[in-house]
């Protein structure tokens, strides 16, 4: 992208001798990345201008050029440097020909690369193309592709309005393909499909584009049809595309770099309300930014949107109920916590064709740290369950899909059988023409078992009313009723060999006894009385492997059974007895004082068939690494054993 431009700059010099380029190194250096290399040389110091490090002087200067007549192509190093010149773009560039009533035209471009993705120090990444759509009077330009990184510039020194062209920073040599020779122009305001499709599309623009690609790529080989709309130019807005995009698809997820508030995605957003209201099938969905500052190098890869994210947006929106959907609920493997990324499925409570209410328990499912059952979200009938019994998940992967009664009979399958994981899938065939209703009556249709597509709509331009839908058909049976205040609903058998009470209780008061009353006596008392810090860190465990290694190969008792939990014990009690306040706790109610114990317990969370225990090391502080590992093989060997002891204490550190 990068020479594209440059092209670009070296032919409209050629073609026109009123352009004129200016901005900080763009002469001797040719740039800060480049990107006006050879301009000097060829054009010579009267046309290709260093100018001081200052951006309003920049911005000025170039107002002052366009009223003499020239053609000014100014440079911003950064776009998030522009703050130091919004008063001369907001006040004198975009408002030029306004306030002069039309005696001077303002052919002025303003070049500034913006963006993420190369970890670039404070205020070098901020996308601020929403601020300065808002600003009437410019045009603002965003480039995806190489080819159009030079037809859309010469189209931009060529418009006599000023034009905002702000070019993805991972674009300059992260974005590669051919370029037209010679006079290239890309007119503003013409939106490209970068991808066709009949499923979803995806709109965006800039670097977002070429993400908003490779996700559709990768769906493809799912069997979803996702389309990519490239918008090229955010003002002027082309809003028919846009409009033939989403009539077309019927859903729509709009991808940018911004902070989501007052983001342009949201004018996006807006204008297909406006415009494409009755073809909407599902909410659109925003990927972007968060609303936070634009973060350090590190943490930017946690801010940027990328393909992961971009990717759920599309299988949140199309598993979206609509009239051709199959599957109305759902459910995925949720995040369980503690850093956890995928659970074994140890048992199912419930088989496909049984029906559910809500909270009743479906799957135990075991991670790494304990074993969960998982409620339902909604009462239903059970669709397809998403994995075996001793298979492996990851958070995110389809766990059941349920018909909550907004799927028509004839939609629900006889049996789905299952597997490892269950893709989205897209509806089968789209219509050539999708009809036009509101949200609430598509929400009506799918309740009454009604296909739009067999509907004629009465109401304005052809819009199918509910008085259509219902005319057309009958209303299904109610679905089951949710669980009423204080009472859980018996499910009914539908051929299940699963007791229909399990993961139920009785309503009533229910004493705790033995080893589940010990834990929750203990766990309230955590809650109320110790202070909890939750703190997580990825190492390089190379070297605690290393030493572990060299350890095992003592000849000495207990070598061998030191493990990297002793290890990490060993450290965490030292570390307490060395900073003892961490370990106390609060006395008394209220608060009366804090107590600082004189040894350290840890509590070792081991999983048993009986579920989580957490038996304890007395004395921790006092232990070497032999004694720690000789004491945490015993407690693994009983903790299973219905007379193990778990102290008071347990759940301190």
């Amino acid at each position: 992208m990068l020479q594209a431009i440059n092209e670009a700059l070296h032919g409209e010099m050629a073609r026109d001798e009123r352009v004129v380029v200016l901005g900080e190194d763009v002469g001797h250096v040719g740039g800060v990345f480049r990107a006006t290399e050879g301009l000097f040389e060829k054009f010579g110091a009267a046309r290709v201008v260093d100018t001081p490090l200052a951006e309003g002087v920049i911005v000025g200067s170039a107002v002052g050029l366009a009223m003499a007549g020239l053609v000014p192509v100014a440079e911003i190093q950064f776009l998030g440097f522009s703050y130091q010149a919004m008063h001369q773009i907001a006040g004198q560039v975009a408002r030029l020909r306004y306030r002069s009533q039309g005696r001077f035209e303002p052919a002025i471009t303003i070049r500034a690369p913006f963006g993420g993705g190369v970890r670039t120090p404070e205020m070098h990444s901020d996308s601020l193309e929403g601020q300065l759509a808002n600003i009437p009077g410019l045009k603002v330009v965003t480039p995806a592709t190489a080819a159009d990184a030079k037809g859309l510039l010469a189209a931009a020194v060529r418009d006599p309005d000023p034009v905002m062209f702000l070019e993805p920073l991972r674009g300059y040599r992260g974005i590669r393909g051919d370029v037209p020779d010679g006079d290239h122009v890309v007119p503003l305001g013409a939106a490209r499909t970068a991808r066709q499709g009949d499923d979803l599309v995806i709109i965006a623009w800039s670097y977002q584009v070429e993400l908003a690609c490779r996700v559709a790529d990768s769906l493809a080989e799912e069997g979803l049809s996702v389309a990519v709309l490239d918008l090229r130019s955010l003002v002027p807005l082309d809003i028919e595309a846009i409009a033939a995009a989403v009539d077309r698809c019927g859903r729509v997820v709009v991808v940018e770099e911004a902070s989501q508030t007052g983001g342009f995605a949201g004018e996006v957003v807006a204008t297909i309300v406006e415009e494409c209201f009755w073809s909407l099938e599902a909410p659109v969905v925003r990927v972007s930014g968060f609303d936070v500052p634009y973060p350090v190098g590190m943490l930017e890869d946690a801010f940027v949107p990328d393909e992961a994210r971009i990717a759920a947006a599309v299988r949140r929106t199309l598993e979206t109920a609509c009239a051709s959907s199959s599957v109305a609920h759902v459910f995925r493997l949720p995040d369980i916590g503690e850093g956890l990324d995928e659970a074994e499925i140890v048992e199912w409570f419930v088989a496909v064709g049984d029906v559910v209410v809500r909270d009743q328990a479906l799957v135990e499912v075991l991670t790494d740290k304990a074993s969960s059952e998982l409620p339902s979200p909604v009462a239903g009938t059970v669709m397809s369950l998403g994995a075996a019994e001793g298979v492996r998940l990851r958070v995110g992967e389809v766990l059941i899909e349920i018909d909550d009664g907004s799927t028509t009979p004839e939609a629900r399958p006889a049996e789905a059988p299952a597997s490892a994981s269950g893709p989205v899938t897209a509806s089968p065939g789209t219509p050539a023409f999708r009809p036009k209703a509101a949200p609430a009556t598509r929400r009506l249709a799918l309740q009454s078992g009604v296909d739009l597509a067999t509907v004629n709509g009465t109401g304005p331009g052809g819009r199918i009313t509910a008085d259509d839908v219902r005319n057309a058909g009958t209303p299904l049976a109610a679905p089951p009723p949710e669980p009423s205040a204080g009472r859980m609903p018996t499910p009914v058998d539908a051929g299940s060999s699963t007791p229909s009470t399990l993961g139920q209780m009785p309503t009533g008061r229910h004493a705790l006894r033995g080893l589940r009353g010990v834990v929750a006596r203990n766990m309230v008392q955590a809650w109320t009385e110790i202070p909890h810090i939750h703190t997580m860190d990825e190492l390089d465990a190379s070297l605690l492997v290393d030493f572990r290694t060299r350890i095992r190969s003592m000849d000495r008792p207990g070598a061998a059974q030191v493990t990297p939990l002793a290890i990490a014990a060993v450290a965490a009690a030292r570390a307490l007895r060395r900073f003892p306040m961490v370990n106390g706790h609060v006395e008394g109610h209220p608060g009366d004082a804090i107590v600082i114990p004189e040894s350290v317990n840890l509590g070792i969370a081991m999983a048993t068939e009986r579920g989580l225990v957490v038996p304890v090391v007395h004395d921790a502080d006092v232990l070497d690494l032999f004694a720690m590992a000789d004491r945490i093989a015993s407690l693994a060997a009983g903790a299973g054993a219905d007379d193990q002891q778990v102290h008071r204490g347990g759940h301190r550190a």
